[in-house]
């Protein structure tokens, strides 16, 4: 991923998603200790069992420091780009669910605040993307529940492909079609993008922080600003 269309993806999604959020995690506050980054489990009364604290999205919770997401997520390989408050760590080549991919890794004061995953897609094989969105989108309903928003949307009622399924990889490169479907879990916006860019389809998955949503916008302004 390079690292100036990362940073325009990154600053559309921060400054134009708008969502109503649940209540923030215990961790995210700061009332207690996030044992998860710990992989150990605190001590408790007797006779009581302690769960295990559940990670927000992937490996991790929102709030981790760069090193324990690198130590989380098993990240050997990356590079690192830092801009103001705001530091990227951008693995280059991973996979999500068997699909090639590039993942970015946003923090707003040394704390994760989101994640921007980016699907390699094939020039000539533009059908495996729709195949891609649909078996993502399975999945991630699966995980986190019945989505709050599905949308398939024609930005072009009258495109050649709206009758032929077998093109709408096409419809989509061409810009006639576009894919998205959003979860909010309370905590974590999540939101699943198949559209189409320079005749080419785009793939795309982001996990965004309720609790850091507004930190991070913050800081993103006043890095962009700060450039001008």
């Amino acid at each position: 991923m390079k690292v100036c269309k990362g940073w325009r993806i990154l600053a559309a999604m921060t400054l134009l998603i708008s969502f109503g959020w649940g209540e923030a995690s215990f961790a995210e506050r700061g009332d207690i200790l996030d044992y998860s980054s710990f992989d150990v489990t605190p001590f408790a009364e007797e006779g009581l069992m302690v769960q295990p604290v559940a990670m927000d999205v992937r490996q991790v919770r929102w709030g981790m420091s760069p090193e324990e997401v690198l130590r989380r997520e098993n990240i050997l390989s990356y590079e690192e780009t830092l801009r103001g408050g705001l530091l990227e760590i951008t693995v280059p080549s991973t996979s999500i669910a068997e699909i090639p991919c590039s993942i970015l890794y946003v923090f707003s004061e040394n704390r994760l605040s989101s994640i921007f995953c980016t699907f390699h897609s094939e020039p000539f094989r533009l059908n495996e993307d729709v195949e891609n969105y649909r078996h993502l989108q399975v999945l991630l309903e699966e995980k986190y529940g019945a989505s709050l928003e599905k949308e398939i949307l024609w930005n072009n009622p009258e495109s050649p492909y709206v009758a032929n399924p077998q093109s709408f990889g096409m419809a989509v490169a061409l810009e006639d079609l576009r894919y998205h479907t959003l979860w909010n879990t309370g905590n974590t916006l999540i939101a699943l993008t198949l559209e189409g860019e320079d005749l080419r389809s785009q793939l795309t998955l982001y996990y965004r922080s309720s609790t850091l949503e507004e930190e991070e916008t913050i800081t993103l302004r006043e890095t962009l600003l700060s450039e001008l």
